[in-house]
């Protein structure tokens, strides 16, 4: 009977040591690349949706947007930054503007 045993056990660890040794073998390392990446810095997708708020004037250079809560999905310039670019106009006709400033008053200079 301990000759049975001993046996059995030679096997169970010979069985599980084959295992451990086949994962060891087949491991491959899962690296993807940045390039892969569908949404990257570079991307042009639109992460302000707001209006314009009261007080803007045709022509001017500063503008004002709408902070009233829950009534635009984006009601703060805190998304904002130098640099991005705003379209602003009604309908189907939108002008493309790039922000030179962005103020704590939710103000945006154009």
């Amino acid at each position: 009977m301990h000759r049975s045993y001993v046996q059995r056990l030679a096997i169970f660890v010979l069985v599980i040591g084959l295992f451990g040794l086949a994962s060891l073998v087949n491991h491959r390392g899962y690296v993807a690349s940045l390039t892969g990446v569908s949404v990257t810095l570079s991307n042009p997708r639109p992460s302000f949706k707001g209006a314009l708020g009261s007080g803007n004037t045709v022509s001017s250079s500063l503008v004002t947007i709408n902070t009233t809560a829950g009534a635009y999905p984006s009601t703060s310039s805190g998304q904002l930054v130098q640099g991005d670019t705003v379209r602003i106009g009604t309908g189907g006709s939108l002008t493309r503007y790039n922000i030179t400033e962005v103020t704590p008053e939710n103000k945006l200079s154009i």
